[in-house]
């Protein structure tokens, strides 16, 4: 104990401690920040939940783009805009209705899986088959949304 409490040692464990715990609060999203830009200038930023995979990019000459990000877990986070094919969980916000208060929609899919589904100003965000251990940071990606002009 007084190895720990002397005072150099002291300084380097305090400085030790410090870093971990920024490092740990980090771990639950990706360094990753998407930025999404619209004709009007508009941006869109996003932190990823870490651990992404595979990522897939669907586009079309009118200017409708989906982003999809898939996890080893089999969860999927999304990003739209101007799309006309359903989103993932397109039957899932049909079937339970968008909340026209904070444009959200949620539940649990057959298999008992998260999924949410969220508009902001024109993109279309949200998340499916996530497992309840990773739900926080699922949400966490999606309040991490900010829009900048």
């Amino acid at each position: 104990m007084r190895f720990i409490c002397s005072g150099n040692n002291f300084a380097v464990f305090f400085l030790c401690c410090c870093s971990m715990l920024i490092v740990s609060s980090c771990a639950g999203l990706n360094q990753k920040q998407l930025v999404y830009t619209t004709s009007e200038r508009r941006e869109l930023l996003i932190n990823l939940p870490y651990g992404q995979g595979e990522e897939k990019y669907k586009t079309t000459l009118d200017g409708a783009t989906e982003q999809m990000f898939s996890y080893k877990d089999g969860s999927l986070m999304y990003v739209a805009r101007n799309t006309t094919w359903p989103t993932p969980n397109g039957g899932r916000v049909k079937q339970s209705g968008t909340n026209s208060v904070t444009n959200l929609a949620s539940g649990r899919d057959e298999k008992g899986l998260y999924w949410k589904e969220m508009q902001v100003e024109g993109f279309t965000v949200g998340y499916a088959a996530v497992p309840s251990s990773r739900v926080e940071r699922f949400d966490k990606a999606l309040n991490s949304i900010r829009l900048k002009d």
